[in-house]
């Protein structure tokens, strides 16, 4: 008897536990993917939620099904690049908007919200926020992560600052009163504020930093995996057609969009995905630039407490942000559309 075979219990148990082990990597993988575009589409656009764990752990659990479609496409159409990484952005954040918090719906048939969504969720999120930042960090180009770091962090502190208009306030007041929510709402003091950025800015950081230890290498969802993710949106889906019949047709035009762009934009079979190309571990040192988002906020925060603006100025500040969103939103709409014709050609 040769002693060196291994018993069939031991190989079915080694499988077991590599199987086990696979989907511990993939799931980490996905909810620390997840923390990430939080922070960056709730947390640094939301201060009013506070400190909440509970909530935080939620929204995480929800927004993992944005970050599966969109790895999903990126698997699928053998994404490579930055203009691909910007179209699963779209997938994302029509997931998000369009199947986890139906707001997509609220413009009827325009698309205003749809490329407010891009900008904020895709562009700001999960392009930047995700994917430019690790590839940044990786790659040691550390003044270029601290340059739009501080670039993005500034903008957060002045968005913030449209929390403190009487009907924002009352709004989240009404909310508390009705039993619905956990707002802290109001003009919060810029030590409080100050807390709050550093302590998510930390957050983002360290899920960065633990998703070195859990990126694949490349990313090739079983069938259980694909048939879960559709199942659970096609589930939502039909519980928001109950309230808006003809929101299928609105999210479906958008995703048949994205779909067409992803199939031209897509690489050859032999194609480095982004999975293979920023697989590897980044340093605390490579995030450290990361800091300058909290910075930027707490800087812009502490100038504007100063200033004391207006209602009315405050007014300005908030459809300046959503304009400038929207404006981005068609601009990378445009430019990826150009894109993709070359592509094509």
């Amino acid at each position: 008897m040769d002693k060196t075979a291994i018993p069939p219990e031991t190989r079915q148990a080694r499988l077991a536990r590599t199987r086990l082990s696979s989907f511990a990597a993939k799931t980490a993988f996905v909810l620390l993917s997840s923390a990430i575009v939080v922070v960056s589409s709730e947390k640094f656009y939301w201060y009013p939620q506070g400190f909440s764990a509970s909530g935080f752990v939620e929204l995480v659990l929800f927004y993992s099904l944005g970050i599966m479609a969109a790895f999903l496409a990126i698997s699928r159409y053998r994404i490579h690049n930055l203009s691909g990484v910007v179209l699963a952005s779209g997938i994302y954040a029509l997931v998000v908007e369009g199947i986890v918090t139906p707001v997509l719906y609220e413009d009827g048939v325009l698309p205003l919200l749809a490329l407010y969504f891009f900008a904020w969720h895709g562009l700001i999120s999960f392009m930047f926020c995700w994917y430019l930042a690790r590839r940044w960090a990786i790659s040691n180009q550390r003044k270029r992560l601290a340059l739009w770091s501080t670039v993005y962090g500034v903008f957060w502190g002045i968005w913030s600052v449209t929390y403190w208009l009487p009907d924002s306030i009352a709004d989240m007041q009404a909310d508390l009163a009705a039993g619905d929510g956990t707002w802290d709402p109001g003009q919060w003091p810029v030590a409080k504020f100050s807390l709050y950025a550093i302590t998510f800015t930390a957050v983002l950081m360290a899920a960065h930093w633990l998703l070195g230890f859990v990126w694949p290498t490349d990313w090739h969802p079983t069938k259980r995996w694909t048939v879960g993710i559709g199942g659970l949106l096609l589930a939502g889906m039909a519980l928001i057609t109950f309230a808006i019949p003809w929101a299928p047709l609105k999210l479906g035009a958008l995703g048949w969009i994205l779909v067409i762009a992803l199939r031209r934009a897509s690489g050859s079979t032999d194609a480095r995905s982004i999975f293979a190309s920023m697989a590897g571990r980044a340093s605390f040192g490579q995030l450290a630039p990361l800091v300058m988002l909290a910075a930027g906020a707490i800087t812009a925060y502490s100038v504007l407490s100063l200033v004391n603006p207006s209602d009315s100025v405050l007014r300005a500040i908030y459809w300046s942000t959503v304009s400038l969103q929207i404006a981005s939103g068609a601009t990378a709409s445009a430019v990826l559309f150009v894109r993709v014709r070359s592509h094509r050609g």
